[in-house]
């Protein structure tokens, strides 16, 4: 179980969230899980979360 949590909750983000994503995993620190939560967003915020293929990254729709 990871020892910290990053929630991030999303509406139409697309253009924010690979730019957000990109800090997390820069971080020295590798014990984390990011939990994005998208809130019905009709721009590209989901393809560019899947675009991240690290299990630490969460997707809810």
């Amino acid at each position: 179980m990871p020892y910290f949590s990053i929630i991030v909750p999303t509406y139409n983000h697309g253009n924010f969230i690979k730019r957000c994503i990109n800090s997390v995993l820069c971080q020295s620190y590798s014990d984390w899980e990011m939990i994005i939560v998208n809130n019905y967003s009709d721009d590209d915020t989901i393809e560019k979360v899947k675009a991240f293929k690290d299990s630490r990254i969460k997707l809810i729709n």
